[in-house]
């Protein structure tokens, strides 16, 4: 039996089992599939890539720049508010967060603007 169990071992190092692939196989048998995986995923986005990409138009633009200012005002009239509260500090903070909640909301309203205007 001991017999055995070392011939097997030998076999296994050697690689010569009965059948199946090595670990050093297995492994470049996956790298070999990733590989080809990242290539079909890299071309993918960059053809998907190449047809999104387009300049934004002027008003586009211009848009974009009054969007910018119009969040700094509201961010920094908040801000002011938030300085001045005189309730209590379970107020301020809900106000804190409520403003907060507002500007991010916002600005990925603004920033899915600009998104379909550089697409389309």
């Amino acid at each position: 039996m001991a017999d055995g169990w070392a011939q097997a071992a030998v076999n296994a190092d050697s690689g010569i089992v009965a059948g199946c692939a090595t670990a050093p196989q297995l492994l470049t048998e996956k790298n070999r599939l990733m590989k080809t995986h990242i290539k079909l995923v890299l071309i993918s986005l960059s053809l998907f890539g190449a047809a999104g990409c387009k300049e934004e138009t002027v008003p586009e633009k211009a848009e974009a720049a009054v969007n910018d200012v119009s969040r700094t005002l509201n961010k920094a009239k908040h801000r002011v508010g938030e300085a001045m509260c005189l309730e209590s500090d379970l107020e301020c903070l809900a106000k804190k967060a409520a403003n907060k909640i507002e500007e991010a909301a916002d600005a990925t309203h603004d920033a899915a603007k600009e998104l379909k205007n550089t697409i389309d």
